[in-house]
C-alpha cells in the first residue's frame, strides 16, 4: 500500500514538473506522453528507493538514467539533449520540491492540493522575475511548418546574424537541426532525399567568420507559422537549411530564424 502511495505522489509531482520545464523551455508538449513518461519516472524511482535506498552513492548513479530515459521519452529527444534537460530537471525538481515542503508545512492542505499550487506559484515567479532574462529580450518563438504532409513543431530562436537568402526565389533562410528533422521525418535530408523523390528542396551557399564557404542542403516548406503568446506571424512559403550541427548547447531551440520574418513576415 505504501508502495502504491509513493508511486502516486511521484507520479503526480513528475507529471506537473514535465509540464513546468517544458513551458519553461518552450517545447511543444504532448500530454499523454507527460502521463506515461512521468509513470516510468515515478515507477523507476519508487523501485530505487525501496531497494537501494541503503547505498546512497548506487542510488542517484541510478536514478541518472532513470531521469535521462524519462527526459527522452518526454520530449521525444535525443540522448545527447536528454542528459542535458536532466540537468534542468534535478535544477526544476529542487526548486518544486522546496516550493512543495513550504505550502506543505504551512497550509493544512492534502498534498496532491499543494502539488497542483507549486507550479502555478513557480510559473508565477518566472514570469514576475525571471521571463525577461531567460527568453533574452522575446527572442523565443514557437514554430511550425507542413512539408512532406507533415507537421512539424519546434522551438525557434530569431538569429540577428542570419543574412542568409534562397538565391533563386531570395527568400529569408531559416536554420533547423537535423536531429529534429530526424524525429520527424525518421531520416537525415541526404536519406530522405535518396528514398523519396520531392522537387522541394534548395541549395544555400554560406559564409561564416574564419571558415571556407560551404553548401546547405534546404527545403522548402508551406504554411510557416510563428506564434509566442498573443502575436502570429503566417509565411505561405518559406526556406529552411537542415545544419548538422547542434544550434543551442544547452537544447534551449532548435531552429535559427531569419530577423527579416520577424520584422516583415515576409
Amino acid at each position: 500500500m505504501y508502495f502504491i502511495e509513493m508511486f502516486l505522489e511521484q507520479w503526480v509531482m513528475g507529471i506537473i514538473q514535465l509540464i513546468l520545464l517544458g513551458t519553461i523551455l518552450k517545447k511543444k508538449m504532448k500530454y499523454l506522453r507527460m502521463l506515461y513518461s512521468a509513470g516510468i519516472g515515478s515507477l523507476g524511482g519508487c523501485l530505487i528507493v525501496e531497494y537501494c535506498s541503503k547505498y546512497h552513492t548506487l542510488s542517484f548513479c541510478l536514478i541518472e538514467p532513470v531521469l535521462i530515459i524519462t527526459m527522452k521519452t518526454a520530449y521525444e529527444i535525443s540522448m545527447k539533449k536528454a542528459v542535458i534537460y536532466s540537468v534542468y530537471a534535478w535544477m526544476t525538481s529542487a526548486v518544486s520540491g522546496g516550493v512543495f515542503t513550504v505550502i506543505r508545512q504551512h497550509f493544512l492542505m492534502p498534498w496532491i492540493i499543494c502539488a497542483a499550487a507549486t507550479p502555478v506559484l513557480i510559473r508565477k515567479g518566472y514570469h514576475l522575475f525571471g521571463k525577461d532574462f531567460l527568453e533574452k529580450q522575446e527572442s523565443f518563438y514557437e514554430v511550425e511548418f507542413l512539408w512532406n504532409d507533415t507537421r512539424v513543431c519546434v522551438c525557434g530562436f530569431v538569429d540577428t546574424g542570419n543574412f542568409l537568402y534562397d538565391p533563386i526565389s531570395h527568400l529569408p533562410v531559416c536554420i533547423l537541426e537535423e536531429e529534429a528533422f530526424k524525429r520527424y521525418f525518421h531520416h537525415s535530408l541526404e536519406e530522405f532525399i535518396k528514398k523519396y523523390e520531392t522537387d522541394k528542396i534548395r541549395l544555400i551557399p554560406y559564409r561564416s567568420i574564419g571558415k571556407e564557404g560551404g553548401i546547405m542542403t534546404a527545403i522548402y516548406v508551406s504554411n510557416l507559422k510563428i506564434m509566442k503568446e498573443k502575436r502570429r506571424i503566417e509565411v505561405p512559403h518559406a526556406v529552411i537549411a537542415v545544419s548538422k550541427v547542434s544550434l543551442s548547447k544547452w537544447g534551449q531551440y532548435e531552429m535559427l530564424l531569419h530577423p527579416d520574418l520577424i520584422k516583415n513576415g515576409r
